[in-house]
C-alpha cells in the first residue's frame, strides 16, 4: 500500500479486503482465484487523488476493467474513466456525446501519459534485467 503514495491510505482484511482513503472505499471479496472488486464508493476525492493514484493504476496493473463517470462540482458534464483489460480506453462516440473538445484533449493526454508510463516501466524492467539479459545490438 505504501507504493501508492497516499498518506492515510488504509487496508483492512476480513472476508476479503477493504481499501479506504478519506471517505472513499474499495471493497474486495474473496474468490477462489484471490480477490475480486465488489464495491466502490467515491466521496470527497479532491483532484481525483484516490481515483487516479490508486484505482486506475490498480486496474491497469492487474489488467482489470473499470468504467466510471466522474462528476465534480462546477463541471457541466461528467467525465468518463474507462480501463479495459488494463488499458485506458474510450467508448465509441463518447466524445461526440459529451460534445466537448476539452474532454477529447484530456483523453488523449491521459492515453499519452499511460503510454509514457508503460514505456518507462518496460525500460526499467529491461535495465533491471542487466546487460546480459537485455536486448543486444
Amino acid at each position: 500500500m505504501e507504493d501508492a503514495g497516499l498518506p492515510g491510505l488504509r487496508l483492512s482484511r476480513r472476508d476479503g479486503a477493504e481499501i479506504t482513503y478519506g471517505d472513499s472505499r474499495l471493497t474486495f471479496r474473496a474468490v477462489a482465484e484471490g480477490l475480486e472488486a465488489e464495491s466502490l464508493v467515491l466521496r470527497d476525492d479532491p483532484q481525483a487523488t484516490f481515483t487516479l493514484k490508486l484505482l486506475a493504476p490498480l486496474f491497469q496493473r492487474h489488467r482489470g476493467d473499470l468504467h466510471l463517470l466522474l462528476a465534480w462540482e462546477g463541471d457541466a458534464e461528467p467525465r468518463e474513466l474507462r480501463i479495459i483489460e488494463g488499458k485506458a480506453a474510450s467508448s465509441p462516440g463518447a466524445s461526440a456525446q459529451r460534445g466537448t473538445a476539452a474532454s477529447t484533449a484530456e483523453e488523449k493526454e491521459i492515453r499519452r501519459l499511460l503510454d509514457d508510463a508503460r514505456r518507462h516501466w518496460e525500460e526499467y524492467q529491461r535495465l533491471k534485467a542487466g546487460p546480459d539479459k537485455g536486448d543486444t545490438p
